[in-house]
Order: structure tokens, then sequence, then C-alpha cells
């Protein structure tokens, strides 16, 4: 008996329908497959470096807790590496290793200037972005093109708080620096706008950079006796420095305290208290910026930590901000990513941030930002900086 047309047709229909399936499945999973989007960190999660680790990471959780872990149906994931402090050698192996053997898209992290350098070199050779999160020395972006800063540069910080003083009478100055990169550069950009703002320097000294013992120091500065000491100290050398300061009388003898923002951030003053007092920075966040994404920030990043969390600083912020641009790159580019797309996208970067409005200079790939002139102050039983100033849109005042 032969098949009916209706039988032929019904059957067809069905191997047809089947197709239509297996091909809708097959696409369904490819969907679903999308590539990962890999981000090597290299960071300093143990060694000198290690106060910043749970910053870093309670302000990566705070973002994806805040944005979600896919961009654009490509999960984000982060791949850490401990570079153990300031070993520029593992920094440049660490990052080989992500690039080569974990095929990342994009490198990020970078405390320390040395190790900035390393794996920058490594993003070039590779053609790998690289968003450095701390590392403050400037000049380190002319070489690394794929590379973009998410921090600030030492004279952009400095620059500001020099302006500030010589506005605010003071006249006579006196430097003590840790004598390496970071420092020299602050110290460097501090004597020249000094200087050239008419003020007179009576005495700049250098500090070994393992130094913990400050009170010849702070006896040699007293008895100069200038209008303000500057002084640039990183880690826990910082608030070791402060509290010898107040021990020795500097604070009051009537010299004022300028010091890099670093030293008594919000997250340090707990362990300075009262010595701290008067004390005058300039940062580029402070934990109080009004603003409610900052307070949204604050939150979710206490939330992060844990009990007993310590309020966001620098690297918490700029850790943040790195999250956001690489967010951006992978938003704007729905395919395969392209390196010449990424870096155009990340070099005409410009966002709010829990610091305020941020933008990255498309030419020098470093960060535009406010700068923040902070006295430290105690109200309501509490300690904490106090914003007296602000300079806007402020860039590197040697890069460009």
């Amino acid at each position: 008996m032969k098949p009916s047309s209706t039988m032929k047709t019904g059957t067809l229909f069905s191997i047809c329908a089947a197709i239509f399936v297996a091909l809708a499945c097959s696409k369904s999973g490819t969907a679903q497959e999308a590539p990962t989007i890999k981000v090597g960190i290299v960071y300093s999660f143990t060694g000198t470096g290690a106060p910043t680790d749970k910053q870093f990471d309670a302000a990566v959780d705070a973002w994806v807790k805040q944005h979600g872990d896919s961009v654009a149906g490509r999960k984000i994931v982060l791949i850490r590496r401990d570079d153990g402090g300031a070993n520029p050698d593992v920094a440049k192996r660490l990052a080989q290793e992500l690039i080569v053997q974990d095929n990342v898209e994009f490198l990020g992290g970078l405390l320390f200037t040395p190790n900035a350098i390393a794996a920058a070199q490594v993003s070039t050779a590779a053609k790998v972005p690289v968003l450095i999160t701390e590392a403050s020395t400037a000049g380190i972006m002319a070489d690394n093109p794929y590379a973009t800063r998410y921090s600030f540069t030492n004279g952009q910080l400095t620059k500001p708080l020099v302006d500030w003083a010589l506005k605010h009478n003071v006249k006579t100055a006196s430097i003590v620096y840790q004598n390496f990169g970071p420092g020299v550069d602050a110290a460097d950009t501090f004597e020249r706008y000094f200087v050239a703002g008419g003020g007179k320097l009576l005495e700049r000294v250098a500090v070994p950079f393992t130094a913990r013992d400050f009170s010849a120091y702070v006896q040699r500065i007293r008895d100069t006796k200038p209008d303000a000491l500057y002084v640039f100290m990183v880690g826990d050398s910082g608030p070791a420095f402060i509290r010898a300061a107040y021990q020795g009388g500097i604070q009051q003898s009537g010299i004022t305290i300028l010091a890099n923002g670093d030293m008594v951030s919000d997250e340090r003053l707990p362990g300075i208290g009262d010595d701290a007092l008067g004390v005058i920075s300039s940062n580029m966040y402070y934990q109080n910026y009004p603003s409610r994404l900052n307070t949204a920030f604050v939150k979710l990043f206490r939330a992060a930590w844990g009990a007993n969390s310590e309020p966001p600083g620098q690297a918490a912020v700029a850790a943040y901000d790195m999250m956001h641009a690489i967010y951006n790159a992978v938003q704007a580019q729905p395919g395969t990513l392209s390196l010449d797309r990424t870096m155009a996208v990340l070099r005409s970067t410009k966002f709010e941030s829990p610091r305020g409005p941020i933008a990255i200079d498309p030419q020098t790939r470093d960060i535009v930002q406010n700068v923040y002139i902070l006295r430290i102050e105690r109200h309501g039983g509490e300690i904490g900086n106090r914003e007296i100033g602000m300079y806007p849109s402020v860039r590197d005042p040697d890069e460009h």
C-alpha cells in the first residue's frame, strides 16, 4: 500500500521540525557557552603590600555584587596571582604565565612601580591591555601603549598640596621622604613647585626605606622651625612617623604637617589616633565623599569585607574603577574582543566614580580626577578626614 500524500507531508514536517529543534538547541547551547572573559590580577596579596590586599578584594567583590559577574552574556573570571611585594621579576613571570597559559584578555592590579613596569613590558610585547590600580610613579606609561592607570601619580597629588600651602601663608618648608622612586618623585615635585611659587625650602631629608625610628629626623626638623613639614611615607612607616612627630613636639611647636594622602588615609587613622589631628594631606578619595554612589560603595565594601571592616581607601576605589573600565570595554564589544577597540574604549574612559568624576587622558592614558585637600579632625567621637579644599580635573603636571 502506497503512503498517502498526507502521510508524506506529515513525515516531512516531522523531519523538518526535528532539524529546526536540533539547530535551535545547538544555537542555544552556543549562546550559553559564550567564552568567558579572563582577567589576570597581579597584586601584592602577601609581603610588604599585604595591608591593601583586603582593600583590593573587598572593592572587587563590591563591584560584582552591584553589577553581576557577567557582561553581554560573558562571564568575567578573575585569576589572582600574588607577587609577594616589590618583586619585578616575579611580577613579570606571573604576567607572562597569565597571558601564555591562562589566555587572559586583560591584566590588572600592580601595587609597586617596579612590578608595574615589568608587567607592562610583558603587556606591550604580547599586546594585552594592563590596568594599573596602584603604582604611582610618573613616566611609566609612555613606553607601554596598552597601559591605563586608575590610581594617581605622586605629582598629581603633590602639586595641589603645594598650591594650597602657598595660599595659606606657608613661606618656609622642609621635606622628609622615603628614599625610593615614589618618594623621590613626590619630594622633587614639592620642592620644584614650592620654590617656583616663592617658598623657601629649609631642608630636604631622605630617609632609608626600611627606617622605623624617626626620632632623630623629628628633632632635626623641629630645630630648623619651618612653617610646614612635607612628609612622604608609605605603608606602616606613615603612621609611625606621625606618632613620632607628635611625641617629638612637631605639631605642638606650630609646624604644620603636610602629608601624602596614603599616610593618613581613613583606614590608617584608627592606628594613629589623636596624634594625627590637624595633619593636612592631599588625596584622590576619602570615605565621606558626599555622593550617593560613594555611600553605596562604602556600604557594599564593608559588607564584602565582613565584621570589623576598615574604611575603603585609595587601593579600594582604584580596584573598583578598574572593574568598571573592564566591564565598559567588554560591553562595547558584543562579539570577539578587539585590541584596537578595547584600547579605544579604555582611552575614552569617562565616568562617575565613588571618588567623583574621573577620565583617562587619551594621549597619556593616565587618570584625570579631582584632588581633595583634607584635614584630620574629630567629630562625634570619630576621627576622620574633612575636605577643606578641592582641585577639579587634575592631570599629572609632568605628563601633558
